[in-house]
């Protein structure tokens, strides 16, 4: 260990965090004392101090933080180990526990049918977007008439139909779609 690091090492000990190890000539910077938890910005970027440690806010501290999943689930506490808890708190925010109890109980007051088709009609609705945007995206590519493979060659494709052909082949598909999703909305409002 050479003797910048020891120096590091002791103001981290004594709670000088941002005690300086090297001294340099000819610049002077304004010297300001930060504590555990200070935010400021400097240089464009802001900083806090974690642990005695200096970091980086960024953009994405929050999605990180939505996205981790805890050790405990918010609901009732318990360790979130299993294999499903993981896929459960992405895809409603608690262990698989707590869901099937919770689906339990609507299926008990009768909501789980409501709540199923909900889902599904999102679902619909999510993939019909994709689909869309897929689409709008290979028309966009349809007049360079060359595509990039996966491995960087080039190739030439020609359709047998042409941009408005099949923009009407598509609002016609989307159309039946959307008419097949309203069905099911409509199937789920009479069930109610």
């Amino acid at each position: 260990m050479d003797k910048n690091n020891i120096k590091r090492v002791r103001n981290i000990l004594s709670g000088d965090y941002t005690g300086k190890t090297l001294t340099s000539i000819g610049y002077k910077k304004k010297d300001e004392k930060y504590v555990e938890g200070d935010v400021w910005e400097e240089n464009g970027k802001k900083w806090t101090i974690k642990n005695g440690i200096k970091r980086n806010i960024t953009k994405l501290d929050n999605v990180r933080h939505v996205v981790r999943m805890p050790l405990t689930c918010p609901s009732c506490h318990n360790i979130m180990r299993k294999r499903l808890d993981k896929k459960m708190w992405n895809l409603r925010g608690k262990c698989f526990d707590c869901v099937i109890i919770e689906d339990t109980e609507k299926i008990k007051d009768g909501s789980f049918k409501k709540y199923e088709k909900e889902v599904i009609s999102k679902n619909m609705n999510s993939y019909l977007n994709q689909v869309k945007d897929f689409f709008e995206d290979y028309l966009d590519k349809l007049d360079s008439k060359h595509f990039v493979t996966e491995q960087g060659d080039i190739e030439d494709w020609q359709s047998g139909f042409s941009k408005k052909q099949l923009k009407e082949m598509f609002s016609t598909q989307l159309k039946e779609f959307k008419e097949k999703v309203d069905e099911y909305k409509n199937l789920e409002n009479k069930d109610e």
